[in-house]
C-alpha cells in the first residue's frame, strides 16, 4: 500500500516512516467503515451504490488551504515553516549582498541565480 500511494521509491527512511504513520492512521477498519471519521466531521461515504458523487462531495468540503492540524501537527507548526522560509530568504538575501561587496560589480546572472527562491517564494505566496 505504502509504494501504490506514494508513487515511487522513497529513499529517505524518515520520509518512510512518516509514510507508514499515516497510512496507519487513515487506513484503519474503522475509517474506511465509516464508523470513525476521517477527520473533524469529514467521513467515507457509505451509500449502498458507492457512486462517484458522493465521494466527490468528500473533496469539495475539504478546505482550500491545509490546517496543520489536519495531519496531526501543533497549530503553531505553520509558525515554524513561516520562520524557517524568513530564515532561509534572508541568507539568499546576504549572499546576493556579500558577493556583490566583494566584486564591486553588477553581475546580472549572479543576482539572478541569488534572487531565484525569493522569486519562487513571492511566487507562491501570491498565487
Amino acid at each position: 500500500m505504502e509504494t501504490a500511494l506514494y508513487g515511487g521509491r522513497v529513499d529517505i527512511n524518515h520520509d518512510m516512516q512518516i509514510l507508514r504513520t499515516y497510512l496507519r492512521k487513515y487506513f484503519t477498519p474503522q475509517i474506511i467503515s465509516g464508523s470513525k471519521p476521517l477527520m473533524g466531521k469529514l467521513s467515507v461515504p457509505q451509500d449502498q451504490n458507492n457512486s462517484a458523487s458522493s465521494h466527490l462531495e468528500i473533496f469539495k468540503a475539504l478546505p482550500d488551504s491545509d490546517s496543520p492540524q489536519m495531519f496531526g501537527l501543533p497549530s503553531s507548526a505553520d509558525i515554524s515553516v513561516q520562520k524557517y522560509k524568513a530564515l532561509t530568504m534572508i541568507t539568499y538575501l546576504r549572499q546576493i549582498k556579500s558577493g556583490a561587496a566583494v566584486n564591486k560589480i553588477y553581475n546580472q546572472e549572479e543576482w539572478k541565480t541569488g534572487l531565484e527562491p525569493t522569486i519562487r517564494l513571492w511566487r507562491t505566496l501570491y498565487k
